[in-house]
């Protein structure tokens, strides 16, 4: 042990090895080989200064002072068991791990390894890189100025025409913190970056990396920040215990993506919100209007939220709610999306739009929903639904609507539908009639049960066709309520919905119109010629005359029939010939 109250300085051509190193100033080593000292304690004030520079590895136990330089050019930094720094610790080697027991303000680079750095207090990283993965947990904030872990080289800019592939044998980026995590300059991991907070994350740089996950209360990102490069990241995952806010307008309590924040996610793959439920009735999803950019395939890094192949997906405990316009734009049939709610998926039927289109605004898109119950339908129906039957469900479900949307409001292409209750998309149009009905118009449409005997209500058109003859087109389980319907009509008994043809009934002829609706009267009409001399009346009477032949005064009655028998006495010709009988 060596306690000096001036500075220390101690050198060596191969290790520096000591236990104790005590000094009312500054503490200086310099070693060809390794540095290997339990203790080195300096003042934490004015030029307490610890400066350690080895060939070999730096380890050292306890570590007290103002500021501290620690290097190797050939071997790792470790301060295992505690820094306590006022000021910057400043540590360069093949791999870097350091601990300490309250707040620490560090830049660290390892060459060829590691970045490992504990805090129980606040840790303030500043330029941090890293051949291999950096580690960062804090029992307080962590403020981040610059952290890169490089892994492999960092993938070339990717075109989202083709899914991305990043091999790394590291290049992660892990940060946790007890309360808030504050990125102020760029973070970029060539592998995973994970961010975890107590509180919230607060992104006002670009924070990238190939695979994003995120954990915390709440979500900020500034106008000069980003999560996520189009031109990197294949995924990215954001996690919360309780609920979720996406779109609209800034100002809602709780964890919140507004829509403006929403513009600067950037997947060049899958985007992911998931709200996880600590107690009854939490982990639920709200969505206001947004819009949902897909990427061109540009391989630039602010290409979309989502890449063409990529899909945005809603994970929720408890439900998801729509009651905005929720849009997808530039989308293609390759293109995603899912919403998976533990109960409820409720659409506002007066006031949400559900729209998926590719880049000339016609219907595209994959879109699968899974919930106990999906119910598309007014705030009214949806609230009253627990307490009603299926068949009144229907009938409600099915009648005009108050505040008609004459063209519906939820529109994509392929929709699959998993339910354990009941289905239901309420009619939005001001009539009732089946080909009048409006809801949801899809290019396809499938319904499956998770559970035996759901309920199904579907009103809209598929693949253009309204009315009775959607039936047809929309995929249904083997088993579902028998009172279910599409666009009014049973699925059970669609034949029940075509009207009899019941043929005309002609009224018969009066005085006043004789021949009226007369088929017999029009055919005779229709083969009298108009020059005829009985229409146009040439001919004004015919004259029958009956008068008695004077010839045939004399001539017998006949006694017999004329059977050629039993009258050879009448049978005479010429010169009073008899005739002999025909036979």
């Amino acid at each position: 042990a060596v306690t000096a109250g001036t500075g220390i300085t101690f050198n060596s051509g191969a290790d520096a090895v000591a236990d104790t190193l005590t000094s009312g100033q500054s503490v200086s080593i310099a070693a060809d080989g390794a540095a290997l000292v339990n203790t080195i304690a300096a003042a934490q004030s004015g030029g307490g200064n610890v400066s350690v520079l080895a060939g070999d590895e730096v380890i050292i136990d306890t570590l007290t002072g103002n500021t501290a330089q620690l290097s190797s050019t050939g071997g790792a930094i470790e301060v295992a068991g505690n820094v306590d720094m006022t000021g910057l610790v400043s540590a360069s080697g093949q791999s870097v791990l350091l601990n300490a027991g309250g707040n620490l303000v560090v830049s660290a680079q390892a060459s060829n390894g590691n970045i490992d750095i504990t805090t129980g207090g606040d840790l303030d990283a500043q330029d941090m890189t890293a051949n291999g993965d950096i580690t960062l947990s804090s029992g307080g904030s962590a403020f981040v100025s610059t952290a890169a872990a490089t892994g492999q080289a960092p993938p070339a800019a990717a075109s989202q025409g083709i899914a991305q592939i990043i091999t790394t044998s590291g290049g992660n980026i892990s940060i946790t913190a007890a309360t808030d995590i504050l990125i102020s300059s760029t973070v970029n991991a060539a592998g995973g970056l994970s961010l975890d907070a107590g509180n919230l994350i607060d992104i006002q740089a670009t924070a990238s990396g190939a695979e994003i996950d995120t954990n915390s209360a709440d979500l900020d990102i500034g106008t000069g920040g980003a999560l996520g490069r189009s031109d990197q990241t294949n995924a990215i995952n954001i996690t919360t215990i309780g609920d979720i806010s996406l779109g609209g307008a800034a100002g809602s309590s709780g964890f919140e993506v507004d829509s403006d924040e929403f513009t600067r996610i950037h997947s060049g793959g899958d985007l992911t919100f998931d709200a996880v439920g600590a107690g009854t009735g939490e982990g639920n999803i709200f969505v206001g209007d947004l819009v949902v950019t897909v990427g061109s395939g540009t391989g630039t890094p602010t290409d979309g939220n989502i890449a063409q192949f990529g899909g945005l997906f809603f994970e929720a405990d408890n439900d998801i709610v729509f009651d905005g316009a929720f849009t997808f734009t530039n989308a293609s049939f390759d293109t995603f999306f899912a919403a998976d709610a533990g109960n409820v998926i409720f659409i506002d039927a007066e006031n949400a739009t559900l729209r998926f289109e590719d880049s000339s605004g016609g219907l595209s898109g994959l879109i699968e929903m899974s919930a106990r119950s999906i119910v598309a339908a007014t705030t009214s129906l949806f609230a009253d639904i627990d307490t009603l039957s299926f068949t009144e469900i229907e009938n409600l479900a099915g009648a005009a609507a108050a505040s008609p949307r004459a063209d519906g409001y939820i529109f994509g292409g392929d929709f699959s539908f998993f339910v354990d209750d009941i289905l239901v998309i309420q009619n939005s149009a001001d009539a009732t009639d089946f080909d009048a009905r409006r809801g949801i118009t899809a290019t396809s449409l499938a319904v499956f049960e998770r559970s035996p005997g759901i309920g199904i209500a579907i009103n809209g058109i598929v693949d253009g066709v309204p009315g009775i003859d959607a039936l047809s087109l929309v995929g249904v389980p083997t088993t579902f309520d028998s009172a279910s319907t599409i666009n009014g009509c049973l699925i059970l008994d669609p034949a029940s919905c075509i009207a009899a043809i019941i043929p005309p009934v002609t009224p018969p002829p009066s005085i006043d119109n004789p021949t009226k609706d007369n088929p017999v009267q029009d055919l005779i009409e229709d083969q009298v010629e108009e020059e005829s001399p009985v229409e146009s009346g040439s001919v004004s009477s015919i004259v029958f005359e009956f008068r008695e032949d004077p010839e045939m005064t004399e001539d017998p009655l006949l006694d017999d029939p004329v059977t050629g028998a039993g009258n050879e006495d009448l049978w005479v010709g010429e010169g009073e010939e008899a005739l002999e009988p025909a036979e």
